[in-house]
């Protein structure tokens, strides 16, 4: 199936280069979705309180939409890096089977210049479901597509993006924005059986 996905653009901002959403280069905001190929009540649950914070993140505010195309979570939560703290809202929209997360981040300096803006563009967002297109098959046997992310494509044991432990693979093969290398010591060859 394919995916369409929508989320309005505020003004100011710029689509951005290097990843799929927008960006304001002027205030380092961002705007970016990603397509979740699970249920939404499945997704839910990974975004509670308790998983957010295990994950450095302190919950501001959760509201549900309930005028949304489909069922929609909105939460705006901070975020420490280092010595900065990062604002993001969150919108979790979606059905039994494709979800769409969409996250708007900015720097706490901005809050109230930001917050309304990025909130309302957050809240628009959703997804429709197209006709079947083919799935990127995979190179390494033991994983499966799990969906995209913009321009990339996304691999996992079960073909679920949503994995039981963080220790589990999750493979995504997609365009680097800027040319890097991996020193030969860390390079990997596929043996045998096609497992790394």
């Amino acid at each position: 199936m394919s995916v369409q996905i929508h989320l309005a653009r505020p003004l100011g901002f710029l689509e951005a280069k290097s990843f799929f959403g927008y960006e304001q280069p002027s205030t380092g905001a961002t705007i970016t979705a990603t397509v979740v190929p699970c249920g939404f009540d499945e997704l839910a649950a990974g975004f509670t309180d308790e998983a957010l914070v295990g994950q450095g993140m302190t919950v501001l505010a959760r509201e549900s939409i309930t005028d949304a195309p489909q069922p929609q979570i909105l939460l705006q939560v901070a975020q420490p890096v280092g010595t900065v703290v990062y604002h993001k809202w969150i919108s979790i929209g979606g059905d039994s089977e494709q979800c769409l997360i969409a996250t708007a981040a900015y720097r706490e300096d901005y809050e109230e210049v930001l917050s309304d803006v990025l909130r309302d563009a957050v809240a628009s967002s959703y997804c429709e479901v197209g006709e079947a297109e083919a799935v990127p098959e995979s190179g390494v046997p033991q994983l499966q597509f799990a969906g995209t992310s913009g321009n990339n494509v996304i691999y996992t044991r079960t073909g679920r993006l949503v994995v039981p432990s963080p220790e589990e693979p999750v493979f995504v093969a997609g365009y680097a924005a800027a040319e890097w290398h991996l020193p030969p010591d860390k390079r990997f060859e596929p043996n045998e059986s096609g497992g790394m």
